[in-house]
């Protein structure tokens, strides 16, 4: 606080009341009224208190400040949102595009049935004839991406023996859809070694039932809804491999025609390989 004394030769129309001034008032007028010629006019003036009003052009570029300012904060908060969101949908790409083959299993496939007929086995000629007629369930596993299946065949194996396989018509499944296929592997004849020979015949005469193995293989392509130029950086395809081990074909007696129990699950392995 400041104090301001201004002098007056006019004369004070009464006597001041020292006692009910300011201390630092009356301090003042106890140093300044010395004649009574004197008129004493106090000023009280607060340093607090701004002696003149702000400009209202100071107001005016104040505001636009603050304004600027609120602006760039939005312009900041937009550019992170934009930023992240970015960082995000490049996660998820990679996830999806990077590590696909992990999304199929051994539940992606469930063998429906397995037949066989005219089966013929000649130990003499180590040879093995028969029409196969194998039927399973195909599911898709993703939810958002569709796959395309290049190449798809079924083969047919006694232990680790070949006997036959077949090509299977390619086809586009969409997310989460379940294709339900059937292949016709015929095998006329198909020579094997003697001892594969020995142990089918052997196998059938004894149980009547003679276990083979189907192995599913599939060439496979990812679409995220048939923008194939989302996927140029990712590779290309990759392969699977589903081997179902153990299909036990049971057969009448002097038959040539056998198919695997009714109720009767298989077990299938899942293997895959980026191409």
């Amino acid at each position: 606080m400041s104090i301001a004394v201004q002098q007056n030769d006019e004369k004070p129309p009464h006597d001041i009341d020292r006692e009910k001034l300011h201390p630092k008032v009356k301090e003042a007028v106890k140093m300044e009224a010395k004649s009574a010629d004197q008129k004493v006019v106090v000023v009280v003036v607060d340093e607090n208190t701004p002696l003149l009003p702000p400009s209202p052009k100071k107001n005016l570029k104040r505001a636009d400040d603050d304004e600027e300012e609120e602006e760039e904060e939005d312009r900041n908060k937009f550019l992170t949102c934009i930023i992240s969101l970015f960082l995000l949908v490049t996660l998820f790409f990679s996830v999806t595009l990077y590590q696909t083959p992990k999304g199929f299993s051994s539940s992606s496939i469930q063998v429906h049935s397995v037949s066989v007929e005219l089966f013929k086995v000649s130990v003499l000629n180590s040879q093995v004839t028969a029409l196969w007629n194998i039927s399973f369930f195909l599911t898709n596993p993703y939810s958002i991406v569709r796959v395309t299946y290049q190449v798809l065949d079924a083969e047919v194996f006694y232990r680790d023996e070949f006997l036959g396989g077949a090509l299977i018509k390619p086809f586009v499944q969409k997310p989460k859809e379940t294709e339900f296929v059937s292949v016709a592997v015929i095998v006329s004849p198909a020579v094997v070694s003697n001892k594969i020979a020995r142990a089918i015949d052997a196998e059938r005469s004894q149980t009547r039932a003679v276990n083979f193995n189907v192995k599913i293989h599939a060439k496979i392509r990812v679409e995220w809804g048939g923008w194939r130029w989302i996927f140029a950086s990712a590779p290309g395809t990759f392969e699977i491999w589903f081997n179902c081990e153990k299909l036990r074909v049971q057969f009448s007696s002097n038959t040539t025609a056998g198919s695997i129990l009714p109720g009767e699950t298989a077990e299938c392995g899942y293997d895959s390989e980026y191409r």
